[in-house]
């Protein structure tokens, strides 16, 4: 047996990093930028997922909800207090340490 509950929070987590760092590579990325074509393609295809699985799993009218798309803003906001190329730093593993 499926627990949906958990089901969905768990895809809805999943989901939530990746929109958050997609919004954020999109945010450092200039417009004429190749890879930007590929960044948005990310983001439209994680916010497509997150559709599906409110399909799939439906919220009772009880539950109380966190859209995952809300806290992009504050992960934004998180990257812009440590200066340089945010991106890199969440590959290879510095994002969030001081120099």
């Amino acid at each position: 047996m499926i627990d949906e509950d958990k089901s969905r929070h768990d895809f809805r987590n999943q989901l939530g990093i990746i929109l958050g760092f997609s919004d954020i590579l999109l945010a450092e990325v200039a417009a004429g930028d190749p890879r930007r074509g590929d960044f948005e393609e990310i983001h439209q295809a994680a916010t497509a997922a997150l559709d599906v699985i409110e399909r799939l799993f439906p919220i009772d009218a009880d539950t109380p909800s966190r859209d995952p798309r809300s806290a992009n803003a504050d992960v934004h906001s998180e990257a812009q207090m440590f200066p340089g190329d945010t991106a890199a730093a969440a590959r290879n593993g510095t994002r969030g340490r001081l120099p």
